[in-house]
């Protein structure tokens, strides 16, 4: 059984678009994966395309925020491969009560029109420069469940160390 871990604590940016995760925040889906966001991560929701949000709501709307502010990193990091994190979406979204349906939709629009914010390796979309000094004094992790703090750690160590690659990459073109 899927389930959130932590709550998703998140600030909203100046420019009035993207938002700051505070804390760490995880979900542990069907397949016992651990997907996770955490303090410093800006997401924006933009892989739901503009055209849908007719259709499923805007990235903040709904009952798949959460999932989607999961779903946002794994496009940023790209630790484990797109079509997973299109699935985890769909999963993460049925779990916190979008409709079967919706949720599909969501996950067949991802698939289709994510292709460019996937290969923008440049996104910039790590902040821990933006987070304030009073929520830095508090461990970022301090809302998962203590069964999950190691591993949790260990999936944003190998998130980090994955962009960092995807850095140097990105500055290489």
């Amino acid at each position: 059984m899927s389930e959130f871990g932590g709550d998703l604590i998140a600030m909203d940016l100046p420019d009035g678009r993207k938002r700051l995760v505070l804390f760490d925040f995880m979900f542990l889906d069907n397949a016992g994966m651990i997907w996770v966001t955490f303090r410093g991560v800006v997401y924006d929701g933009a892989t739901i395309p503009r055209f849908a949000w007719s259709i499923i709501g805007g990235p903040y709307e709904g009952k798949y925020r959460r999932a989607a502010a999961i779903h946002d990193p794994d496009y940023t990091f790209q630790y484990r491969m797109r079509l997973m994190g299109d699935r985890m979406l769909r999963e993460g979204a049925i779990a916190d009560g979008t409709g079967v349906c919706k949720a599909q939709i969501m996950e067949s629009c991802v698939r289709q029109f994510g292709q460019h914010a996937w290969d923008d390796l440049d996104q910039g979309d790590y902040r821990p420069d933006l987070v304030p000094a009073y929520i830095n004094a508090v461990p970022s992790d301090s809302g998962i469940p203590e069964m999950y703090k190691t591993a949790v750690a260990k999936v944003k160590a190998e998130m980090l160390a994955n962009w960092t690659e995807l850095m140097i990459k990105a500055a290489q073109r």
